[in-house]
């Protein structure tokens, strides 16, 4: 049905096409199960995320994610602000925020335990509050809807985040901090 919308490829977790290949300006980015290990665990933590991105500049221009567990859709067309269950969101984040983070823990966070380890001891050390739901977008949705301070994971996909990259950026968030490649 999304290509009704807009008719372009589709890169998904299920379905990966590599972003080389794609020539298109635009690209539809979705994740149909966001924090697939916590419904496999039995945990209601899953959204489902889907993004329109201009492939040029690699930035989302359109954004949905649907929360089942507790009926929320958050959405945002750039330049248009966030939207929590179809109303919008006020455009500033509060800037007296309680320094709660929440964290992304990848399933291949073996391979670089010690980084990991060593950004987690510095938080908790600078008495940061950590959070870890499981489930990128959610995460990244929570801070803000609950007004915590940030979101941090290391080698996210475009899947895991670039939809809730854009309703936390058009609520007066920060997105990406590091240059995008080409390809998820």
């Amino acid at each position: 049905h999304l290509r009704k919308l807009y008719d372009c490829p589709i890169i998904s977790e299920e379905t990966f096409v590599k972003f080389e290949k794609i020539k298109n300006e635009y690209v539809w980015i979705i994740d149909p199960i966001d924090g697939t290990l916590n419904l496999l665990a039995g945990t209601k933590n899953i959204a489902i995320s889907v993004a329109l991105l201009d492939a040029k500049n690699m930035t989302p221009v359109v954004a949905s994610i649907a929360m089942p567990s507790n009926q929320t859709i958050l959405s945002a067309a750039k330049g248009t602000g966030s939207f929590h269950n179809h109303m919008p969101l006020p455009g500033d984040v509060p800037q007296n925020r309680p320094d709660i983070l929440s964290i992304g823990i990848p399933d291949d966070a073996y391979l670089f335990a010690d980084e990991i380890a060593n950004k987690l001891r510095w938080l908790i050390e600078n008495k940061w509050i950590i959070r870890q739901g499981g489930a990128a977008a959610i995460d990244i949705c929570l801070t803000i809807l609950k007004n915590w301070k940030g979101f941090w994971e290391q080698n996210l996909y475009l899947w895991d985040f670039v939809a809730a990259e854009l309703i936390a950026t058009e609520r007066g968030g920060i997105g990406h901090k590091k240059k995008r490649e080409k390809k998820p």
